[in-house]
């Protein structure tokens, strides 16, 4: 998207967080009998939305992962308000919420023009390849506004995202 969320659909930039789309297209295997968006491929939605708010900061979840730290889905939750429908492009809106000592909260809303079709988050908890708790790195810690226990300013909206899905050279 070429314009701040608090300006077009999307979500609201008035907490100072900044705010990351991810442009998708809803593709046939992705919708159940009923021709809805699957409530389950909301979480894969989720994951592309973040790895791509990752991207757009300079950093990836493999550098983080070769630097020793995996961040481990620890809680999610989506809250459905209208349904997503085959061939709709809809935007994946992404934030950082909030950090603690080990973990990393991240926020999305999902939108078609002007509807907002869901709402959700997930925990992160930052583990060592063993599997056990460390602390967020720096890094990300600096991703949140400091208002939210991370240690960066927060303000304003990154555009942009992926173009959209189309064909299968771009499915997983």
């Amino acid at each position: 998207m070429s314009h701040p969320p608090s300006r077009a659909p999307g979500p609201s930039c008035e907490d100072g967080r900044a705010w990351h789309a991810t442009a998708q297209r809803v593709r046939y295997s992705e919708v159940d009998r009923m021709g809805y968006l699957w409530h389950g491929h909301y979480l894969a939605l989720f994951e592309e939305a973040r790895t791509d708010w990752l991207r757009a900061r300079g950093l990836s979840y493999r550098a983080l992962e070769d630097e020793g730290t995996l961040l481990v889905v620890a809680e999610t939750g989506v809250r459905y308000l209208r349904p997503g429908q085959f061939e709709d492009l809809i935007h994946v809106w992404c934030s950082a919420a909030e950090a603690g000592g080990a973990t990393l909260r991240l926020e999305y809303e999902v939108w078609r023009d002007s509807t907002r079709l869901a709402t959700g988050w997930t925990l992160l908890a930052s583990t060592d390849k063993r599997g056990r708790p460390c602390r967020l790195p720096e890094v990300l810690r600096a991703l949140v506004p400091a208002s939210a226990g991370g240690t960066g300013p927060g303000p304003g909206v990154v555009q942009g995202g992926a173009a959209p899905r189309a064909g299968p050279e771009s499915s997983r």
